[in-house]
């Protein structure tokens, strides 16, 4: 339990820290060792795309797994990937009363966390045509196709679904609706009003909220500032649709992040934090934890790329590309051998996402699907006791 436990922190903190780390200062960009010029062009950058209230786009989505066991007799790397292109439009939530939080307001930020989702779900429109191509080795035989086309509309919170280009006609059957639309705000508000008051999950939720306030938590996050790791630099100029655009790339760099001593020992003491609060010893922490984290994290990379107009500071395009090499050996001691057992001796796994915004501030025309059937999953579900 006490390694599950370890495992399930250190995942979280894995892609959560880079975040957290500039969050000390947020919104303020993180600018790193760039000169004063740069960091103002990404500052103005940010106000401009927080008042963009439409845009067209184009994106692409890459995935790609691989492993020493094969995920099927002779396949042993599959590969997905999405195609498509859209529009939006639509004024995003006000965050304002956001600025000023840091990360020990953690309890004051998920109060109006729902209610700022369920705004964002009803005030922003949009449509998209996608095409998932999914791997012909897996599908082959298995009566589904190698490419999926997928149709979307959002408006007023309900999310639009093109059932008679995504279901072939000989199995859709007469009494399918070509389209069906989700209510993802009334599912959402459905979901919080059916919650029942837990007291437990109150009382976990203030001592994480103590936590997350608490020494141990700045002392992560000093460390993890002090260890350097996440870079920020400003490339060759490049033209997008006729603009000078500034190219900045941001490079996280979770070795140096993990092997430096300072943030081992307070990331330890942070562990540490949750397993006594959870009710567990924290004497029972399996040792070598952070290095064999150091000697996970050697196998993760993440960039991302982004593309600023130098005139409009609307970003024209960002991109994020991720490598993560795992060698399980190096959990060794943390995980039962009879689970390590069961596990490959190498793991990969790739990602690769882009998209392209253009027609900025251009109208947007979304209209429901004629004869949609609109669901609420949760007015299927019948209420809990507390809830009624």
């Amino acid at each position: 339990m006490v390694r599950r436990m370890v495992m399930l922190l250190v995942a979280l903190l894995l892609f959560g820290l880079p975040l957290t780390a500039q969050a000390q200062e947020w919104p303020k960009v993180y600018c790193g060792n760039l000169s004063e010029e740069d960091c103002n062009l990404l500052t103005q950058s940010q106000a401009a795309m927080a008042a963009l209230d439409s845009a067209a786009f184009e994106m692409s989505f890459n995935f790609g797994l691989s492993s020493s066991e094969p995920f099927a007799p002779g396949v042993s790397e599959v590969a997905f990937d999405v195609q498509g292109s859209g529009a939006f439009a639509g004024e995003m939530p006000d965050l304002s009363a956001f600025q000023s939080m840091d990360p020990t307001q953690l309890g004051e930020i998920m109060s109006q966390a729902p209610v700022l989702f369920i705004e964002g779900l009803r005030s922003v429109s949009g449509q998209a045509s996608l095409t998932v191509n999914l791997p012909a080795e897996l599908v082959a035989g298995e009566g589904v196709p190698a490419a999926l086309p997928i149709n979307l509309i959002m408006l007023d919170g309900v999310a639009y679904v093109d059932l008679a280009s995504l279901v072939p006609a000989e199995a859709s059957g007469a009494d399918m609706p070509a389209w069906i639309g989700i209510d993802l705000a009334g599912m959402y508000e459905s979901m919080l009003k059916q919650m029942p008051d837990d007291e437990n999950l109150a009382g976990q939720m203030e001592q994480m909220q103590a936590l997350f306030s608490s020494d141990v938590m700045t002392g992560l996050v000093d460390a993890a500032l002090a260890a350097d790791f996440v870079t920020v630099t400003r490339g060759a100029d490049e033209t997008i649709d006729g603009q000078t655009v500034a190219v900045f790339q941001t490079e996280i760099d979770y070795a140096a992040l993990f092997g430096n001593e300072g943030f081992q020992t307070a990331m330890q003491e942070y562990m540490q934090s949750i397993m006594t609060m959870q009710g567990v010893d924290a004497e029972e922490m399996p040792e070598g934890v952070m290095e064999a984290m150091t000697s996970l994290m050697a196998g993760l990379k993440l960039t991302v790329t982004e593309k600023i107009g130098t005139e409009d500071y609307l970003v024209r395009q960002t991109a994020m590309d991720m490598s993560f090499d795992m060698d399980f050996a190096a959990l060794a001691g943390m995980i039962p051998e009879s689970e390590m057992g069961e596990m490959p001796d190498s793991f990969g796994m790739t990602l690769a996402f882009e998209i392209a915004l253009s027609e900025f501030g251009q109208p947007v025309e979304v209209v429901a699907p004629e004869g949609a059937q609109v669901i609420n999953p949760m007015t299927m579900i019948p209420p809990t006791s507390s809830a009624q």
